[in-house]
């Protein structure tokens, strides 16, 4: 039986070359992005995590480095961390490149 929407989809990327065993990543728990997870987007970043999604932090390239330490007692650990340069299609393709499922969060 499937196990969701098929390969290669927004939802789902193509992990014809993931050497993860798909046992790993439970599709049922989207991953989310958080861009700038400091003061109010660390405490976002804690709850989603709270809730068992897999969390990716991206710094934006107008986030200060002294602003990054302002998580509060967060503590989140992130499926990845990714740094925002200023091409979105890069940034784009590198929260893809984690190879984890990305939910449609628009309604946050």
């Amino acid at each position: 039986m499937s196990s969701g929407s098929p390969s290669g989809s927004p939802d789902y990327p193509d992990r014809s070359l993931s050497l993860t065993p798909r046992s790993v990543i439970d599709a049922s728990k989207p991953a989310v992005a958080v861009v700038d997870p400091c003061s109010t987007g660390a405490a976002l970043a804690k709850d989603l995590a709270a809730r068992g999604r897999p969390v990716i932090c991206v710094w934006s390239d107008m986030c200060p480095e002294q602003l990054r330490a302002h998580t509060g007692n967060s503590a989140v650990q992130y499926a990845g961390v990714i740094a925002h340069n200023g091409d979105i299609n890069k940034t784009a393709a590198a929260v893809r490149a984690l190879g984890l499922p990305l939910g449609d969060y628009r309604w946050l």
